[in-house]
């Protein structure tokens, strides 16, 4: 392990951190804001840091090797979130620094957790970093940093072993032969449908400033509202519609848009994936909406379709946005929401959770295992798309759900022994590691995690670290034997 690199790539991802910190700047800059000097001092401060670190080792050489990428990778997300914690500390958002590192966290995982209060008293500046924590966090901060930079000295399989030890799902998906083209390809699709939804939303009846960050929360699936009522706040279907479909588009795996670009639009539709999310989404929204009218939530089927579509799209993408309080809904639709939080999206999203294409794989893998019991002498190779899945990922997916259950289990445990009741505990400790934000009851989606115990924030707080690394990228480096291999 060559320390001189690890300190390289993360003194990079700092110095661009730094520069994009400008941006919400500029945001207080235009509307004379009293968190101007936070916001340019913080800038300053990562930028700093981060040229520093990569000066002093800008002469170092060769490519990423597979040890130091697991550890860029993570110490990335937790520098990011360390750093990006000083705009709140410094304008005042928050004197408590582990409520600072909570709201940074949540951010750049996506999480959407909050524990900011009365959201509308703070300047633009600060909530338009709030919101591009999350945008900047939901492409991914390596991926954004080898999209932006192609040129930063990683090596071929350097870069791909970063990308791959971040982006989420069984496996990283490279729709071009270079990994950082890959990346590039995404962040160009991200740009993209930020640019189309903020320019929708306005046309809609939003502001700018209101339609720029509501479009960074929806396509970084991340959450977080500028207004305490959330979309609820917007008296308008249009604007929800639109927002619902920014939510799931923020839900498909990315890959699959560079098909689109190149005109091969019907390899996307061939993605089993893609069709099961899809179905889903349909799916979940209707039996939602049909219970809300059921049970008279609402007065028109329209209502019933809009609300929701809105909320379980929002659950089911992991971004946590929300529309009524749909803790008082019915309780076939709370459930429904959940097992939709469970699950998640797409691979290769800016989604959490255990994603849709585990899911089509554990039951295929499921259904094999029945049909070997009455055919033991059978060979049933896995399929999906029309190729066999290798049996490394059929191992790999079988193992994430299981570690995946477990820690839910052991979060759950440990911050009801904290003193929260047992429905806070479980769907706070499911929706931080899933990224989804909001859950039921004391993190319900009227209430946050302000009154959270802070060792249970902490515990959140690792939540959405694996959670949104997947765990093993994390738990390899908790291994004792990680650090003693040479």
């Amino acid at each position: 392990m060559r320390p001189q690199v690890i300190i390289y790539l993360l003194g990079v991802l700092l110095s661009l951190l730094g520069v994009l910190m400008l941006v919400p700047f500029g945001v207080s800059v235009l509307y004379r804001g009293p968190d101007q000097a936070a916001l340019l001092v913080s800038a300053l401060v990562t930028g700093g840091a981060g040229g520093a670190m990569w000066f002093f080792t800008r002469k170092q050489s060769g490519a990423v090797k597979r040890k130091e990428s697991f550890i860029v990778v993570a110490l990335a997300w937790l520098l990011a979130s360390a750093f990006g914690a000083l705009p709140y500390l410094l304008a005042g958002s928050f004197a408590n620094p582990i409520d600072a590192y909570f709201e940074a966290m949540s951010g750049f995982t996506t999480a959407g957790a909050s524990v900011m209060t009365d959201i509308e008293v703070h300047p633009q500046g600060i909530l338009f970093w709030r919101s591009l924590t999350q945008w900047i966090g939901g492409l991914g901060i390596v991926a954004l940093f080898l999209g932006i930079l192609p040129m930063v000295r990683v090596g071929g399989l350097g870069a791909s072993a970063l990308y791959e030890d971040e982006v989420t799902g069984p496996k990283a998906d490279r729709v071009t032969p270079r990994i950082q083209e890959t990346a590039g390809a995404a962040l160009r699709s991200y740009l993209v449908f930020s640019l189309l939804g903020t320019t929708m939303l306005v046309v809609a009846g939003m502001s700018v400033f209101d339609a720029s960050t509501h479009t960074l929360s929806a396509i970084g699936t991340g959450g977080f509202s500028i207004r305490n009522a959330s979309m609820g706040y917007y008296d308008s279907p249009a604007i929800h519609w639109i927002v619902s479909i920014m939510m799931v588009l923020g839900g498909v795996n990315f890959g699959l848009f560079y098909f689109v670009w190149k005109g091969k639009a019907t390899l996307m539709l061939r993605s089993t994936e893609f069709r099961v999310y899809l179905g889903m989404v349909v799916a979940g929204s209707l039996l939602v909406a049909t219970d809300l009218l059921l049970h008279g939530r609402v007065t028109s089927v329209f209502e019933a379709v809009t609300k929701g579509t809105f909320q379980f799209v929002s659950l089911h993408t992991g971004t946590g946005l929300v529309i009524d309080d749909y803790d008082q809904w019915p309780g076939f639709s709370k459930t429904l929401m959940l097992f939709a939080m469970f699950v998640g999206a797409s691979a290769g999203s800016t989604c959490g959770a255990l994603k849709v294409v585990r899911l089509v794989m554990l039951a295929k893998y499921a259904h094999r295992q029945v049909y070997s019991a009455f055919h033991p002498r059978v060979i049933l190779p896995l399929k999906m798309n029309g190729k066999v899945i290798p049996e490394e990922i059929v191992r790999e997916t079988v193992s994430f759900f299981v570690v995946y259950e477990a820690v839910l289990v052991v979060s759950t445990l440990a911050v009801s022994a904290m003193g929260l009741d047992f429905i806070t505990a479980f769907t706070g400790s499911l929706a931080t590691m899933a990224i989804v934000g909001p859950g039921f009851g004391g993190v319900g989606p009227t209430l946050n995690y302000s009154a959270i115990p802070d060792p249970a924030k902490v515990v959140f707080m690792f939540n959405m670290f694996v959670g949104r690394l997947e765990f093993w990228t994390v738990l390899i480096l908790l291994r004792s034997a990680f650090w003693k291999e040479r």
